[in-house]
């Protein structure tokens, strides 16, 4: 029997598993022994194919899996179906064919995943269960999006670096459940951002190097909730001046959490934002 005969592999300091460059027979024994898996790592591999991870079949459970690799669609069929699984990161989704199975991931709480198609996103919105999608530089289109706001349990939505745009943002507002929203990086203006403030669960919002200005910023005071913040400057779009985003920052009623990248701000408003609010992050 696999693995009968095998050590059990020893998780490092955060409690991570590693099939690094290797799922062969030995290394994925090594893993077996250990039974219930909490965190596994599987880096190092060019391409994973259905090869590999019918290897993976033997593990009794895997709830959280870190695949950053590219993987076949085909692959990917078994991946979903790994017994336990709750959380799935995955690299990039190579090849011919397509996502299945996600009907069937009725543990799966959180997807990430760089690069998807339109279909692949589709398919991604049949896991009922999934509270968590990260969909970052995905083929986001208004068929997909209704695909993914269609999930009763989705709290938490990564669509940074996608075509999200203001008429995109109209109808994600009519989400009752989303509490987490990144949209660094996409089309999104201060007509959005207008749309947006029907949201009034909204607690995360990252909008880093989109088209809202900083006299759309004072908008942000009409939610009510919101505890994390992103924004900031990039070579594409109108850079933001640190003094008013510093003064409406400050007026924000629950803000505890804010990074601020590509803003040049002076060291007596970085001050005066430490003194409130309780993470401050600036980077260049």
């Amino acid at each position: 029997m696999l693995g009968s005969m095998t050590s059990p592999a020893c998780p490092d300091n955060d409690g991570w598993y590693h099939l690094d460059g290797d799922i062969g027979n030995s290394a994925v024994a090594s893993v077996q022994a250990v039974g219930v898996i909490p965190k596994l790592s599987i880096t190092k591999i060019g391409l994973v194919t259905v090869r590999h991870v019918t290897r993976l079949a033997a593990l009794q459970s895997v709830r959280q899996l870190w695949l950053w690799c590219n993987v076949t669609r085909r692959a990917m069929r078994h991946v979903i179906r790994l017994p336990g699984l709750t959380e799935l990161d995955v690299l990039c989704i190579r090849g011919p064919g397509s996502l299945a199975y996600f009907d069937q991931a009725t543990t799966l709480r959180s997807f990430r995943c760089y690069s998807m198609s339109e279909s692949d996103l589709i398919c991604v919105s049949q896991c009922q269960t999934v509270e968590e999608i990260g969909a970052q530089d995905s083929e986001l289109t208004h068929r997909a999006l209704a695909a993914m706001l269609s999930l009763p349990r989705l709290r938490t939505l990564d669509v940074e670096a996608t075509q999200f745009d203001d008429a995109m943002a109209k109808r994600l507002a009519r989400s009752k459940t989303i509490s987490s929203l990144d949209l660094g990086a996409t089309n999104v203006s201060g007509t959005g951002l207008r749309a947006l403030l029907k949201m009034q669960q909204l607690r995360s919002l990252d909008l880093w190097a989109t088209k809202v200005s900083e006299d759309d910023l004072p908008l942000l005071c009409d939610l009510p909730h919101l505890e994390y913040l992103s924004l900031g400057n990039a070579d594409d779009c109108h850079p933001l001046d640190p003094k008013r985003v510093v003064s409406v920052l400050l007026k924000l009623p629950s803000l505890k959490r804010v990074w601020l990248d590509g803003i040049p701000v002076a060291s007596e408003e970085q001050a005066a934002l430490e003194a409130k609010i309780e993470s401050v992050r600036i980077t260049e």
